[in-house]
């Protein structure tokens, strides 16, 4: 007891890890988990409501150095924006975030209310008459997990790829949240590609998105940046489809005004002896739709340059 009393005055590494493990995860971890449950007795409308309301707090007080690099990477993105229109979109992407994560607790009951829209659907149909494994490639817009109850309803047994939260109280809430949504999961790591291929060598469907946040970056799209993305979310699932013959198949999901949202697929991509071609292209798709809708892109206050 005195040794960590003596280490909490003096480390202030060590202290810092031990506040944020024992009072501010299980706090903000709590927080969560009532709101959680609140959510879903509400109207679908009044938890989203909430969460642009609790968002654009947070940007404001919470995470301001995000805030910063969000702000740097729309001057990236919309160097042609004034600062008054840039500041718009900023609030707005602040706004996206906090509605994503209450959409956590209902995204189930959005897609079952008629909430999801989706176009250009007949490229999965003719992948799966082809017998082909399909592998789901996105970015982090709008609310990308909305595509589960579509795959629920096609009899598409999916596994996605996920990074485990910091805070392991949310990490635990949000896959009880994918479990009501019907998606398998597996966690970035060692034995995620495994568990992956076993999927598709049963002829199911994994999904990953390429804009994933580790080691302290976000690794697409490269906007210019010179990245090794051997390792990347990109390069496993171009690696996936070589060994499997799978399609990949990218899909955006755009949030519209009141909770609706649209997923788009995208023509199938197939890989050959065309594995950097198929990877520099699905960067560029990333990068037309976060140029798009930057507003509604998670991971812009996470990108470094």
């Amino acid at each position: 007891m005195k040794t960590s009393l003596l280490k909490f005055c003096q480390d202030k590494a060590w202290r810092k890890q031990f506040i944020r493990y024992w009072l501010l995860d299980p706090f903000w971890g709590g927080l969560d988990l009532m709101c959680h449950y609140s959510f879903r007795l509400m109207p679908l409308s009044v938890p989203q409501k909430i969460g642009a309301f609790l968002g654009e707090l947070a940007g404001k007080y919470r995470f301001q150095k995000a805030n910063q690099r969000a702000e740097h990477c729309l001057k990236l993105l919309k160097p042609d924006l004034s600062d008054a229109d840039r500041a718009q979109l900023l609030l707005a992407m602040w706004r996206n975030i906090g509605r994503t994560m209450s959409e956590y607790s209902i995204a189930d009951l959005l897609w079952k209310d008629g909430r999801v829209t989706t176009e250009n659907a007949d490229v999965i149909k003719r992948c799966r008459e082809q017998k082909r494994p399909i592998i789901f490639v996105t970015a982090h817009l709008g609310n990308w997990e909305v595509i589960s109850g579509y795959c629920i309803d096609n009899n598409l047994d999916s596994l996605s790829l996920y990074q485990p939260e910091r805070n392991r109280f949310v990490t635990q809430l949000a896959e009880k949240s994918r479990k009501k949504l019907g998606t398998r999961t597996v966690a970035a790591g060692r034995q995620a590609l495994r568990r992956m291929s076993q999927h598709l060598t049963q002829g199911h469907v994994v999904w990953l998105a390429i804009d994933e946040y580790k080691k302290g970056r976000v690794w697409g799209p490269l906007l210019g940046r010179d990245l090794d993305t051997r390792s990347s979310n990109a390069a496993y699932a171009v690696r996936l489809a070589q060994r499997h013959h799978a399609a990949i198949i990218p899909y955006r999901t755009e949030r519209k005004p009141l909770s609706h949202f649209v997923v788009t697929f995208y023509e199938p991509l197939f890989v050959n002896n065309n594995a950097d071609e198929i990877r520099s292209a699905l960067d560029k798709q990333v990068e037309s739709w976060v140029r798009e809708h930057p507003e509604q892109w998670y991971m812009l206050h996470e990108f470094r340059s």
